[in-house]
């Protein structure tokens, strides 16, 4: 495996991505453990769920500077002790180099990306119960996040990976919103500029000084999860309307090496929901052209937001979600298909109050039935696990 990659990320923020050498000592988790259905000790699967990331931070001791806002590894650090929970990524450990201004953060290797099992033909084939399966995990990690007042702001299809298990977890809370803590500037305030290119919410693109760190998580889960309905074609960037890359600096093992999903993968994506090519201004269009211009009925609080009434949009009609996914001729008229359709559109609303929370989303997940996903993710994990072998 290569050297230390480093990569730029979002308002000058760099991080190193390392995958650590085989056999680096580490806490004994359950992550680490080959998964259940391995039949081999020695198979490439069982050698990778051993494998471990660092995540190295330059930073103050504190984990902030200007430059770096809304970014605090230190405030991460925190978030993800306090919030440990099946479905999300464990933090192994942590240290601090005083000399080099490093943060170093362990974290188990996982495996896939949403994003990477959303372009491969397995999740075309089984989309019913791969949505489901992933969906509770997602919300389930959420309803805890939630619970304990916290938020992670950076919700999309690269933060929500599977592991060597196939267990679906949220990864990279370096922009989680803990409000006991000293906020994003420094003084208990919020910055808007968090979340990635076409799964930030439309509040965060009209300049509240506050907001609902919450539904925010609730929209960026509704519209990564709605891609598993999307069309096969041409994927928007997931570059960042506030600082060039995208903004997540998550230990995600594609940033060392693609995996080779021959005769797995689709020629093309599923396209994304809305679009954040042409800026803030036309991600918000992209949102009105689907769920309509902001109406006192639809968007009840637009109205106090400090831009709602800087640009004019054009006057759109709002759509039904299921008709723009199409989603009856995928998920049919059965109870599950009902469940899915109105989890997703209970989601994917302007109104950030509006929103179902996660607890609610769980409910009615439970009448979505799903086939065991094990076998069916297993010749995915295969195709990763082969890159790491050593």
């Amino acid at each position: 495996m290569s050297n230390p990659v480093a990569r730029p990320l979002a308002q000058g923020i760099h991080a190193d991505l390392i995958l650590a050498p085989v056999g680096a000592s580490s806490p004994s988790v359950d992550a680490l453990a080959p998964p259940q259905w391995i039949d081999v000790a020695d198979s490439a699967v069982a050698a990778a769920a051993r494998r471990l990331v660092l995540k190295i931070v330059v930073a103050q001791k504190n984990g902030v500077s200007q430059a770096r806002r809304p970014h605090d590894v230190v405030r991460e650090v925190r978030v993800l002790e306090k919030a440990r929970h099946s479905n999300i990524v464990p933090l192994l450990s942590y240290e601090f180099n005083a000399a080099l201004l490093e943060h170093t953060l362990t974290f188990p290797l996982l495996a896939l990306t949403l994003t990477d099992l959303l372009a491969s033909e397995v999740a075309c084939r089984h989309v019913v119960d791969l949505f489901a399966y992933t969906a509770k995990g997602v919300f389930a990690a959420l309803q805890h996040l939630h619970s304990l007042g916290l938020a992670h702001r950076d919700i999309n299809p690269a933060n929500i990976m599977v592991d060597w298990h196939g267990v679906p977890r949220l990864i990279d809370f370096g922009t989680a919103w803990d409000p006991n803590r000293r906020g994003d500037d420094g003084h208990g305030g919020m910055s808007c500029a968090v979340g990635a290119g076409p799964y930030r919410a439309p509040e965060l693109l009209f300049s509240p000084p506050t907001y609902d760190a919450q539904a925010v998580d609730l929209w960026g889960a509704g519209v990564s999860l709605a891609e598993f309905f999307r069309p096969r074609g041409t994927r928007a960037s997931s570059v960042s309307d506030f600082g060039g890359s995208d903004t997540s600096d998550s230990p995600d093992p594609s940033q060392f090496e693609p995996p080779d999903l021959t005769g797995l993968q689709l020629t093309q994506p599923p396209a994304v929901l809305f679009s954040s090519q042409f800026g803030e201004l036309g991600l918000a269009a992209s949102i009105f052209r689907l769920l309509g211009t902001p109406t006192h009925d639809s968007w009840p609080s637009f109205s106090s937001l400090p831009d709602a009434g800087k640009m004019p949009f054009d006057v759109q009609p709002a759509r039904l979600l299921r008709d723009a996914l199409e989603l009856d001729n995928s998920v049919g008229t059965s109870s599950a298909g009902t469940a899915i359709v109105d989890c997703l559109e209970a989601l994917v609303r302007l109104e950030p109050a509006a929103r179902r929370s996660a607890t609610e989303t769980l409910r009615v997940l439970e009448c979505v039935a799903q086939n065991e996903v094990a076998g069916v993710l297993q010749p995915l994990l295969e195709a990763t696990a082969t890159q790491y072998r050593v």
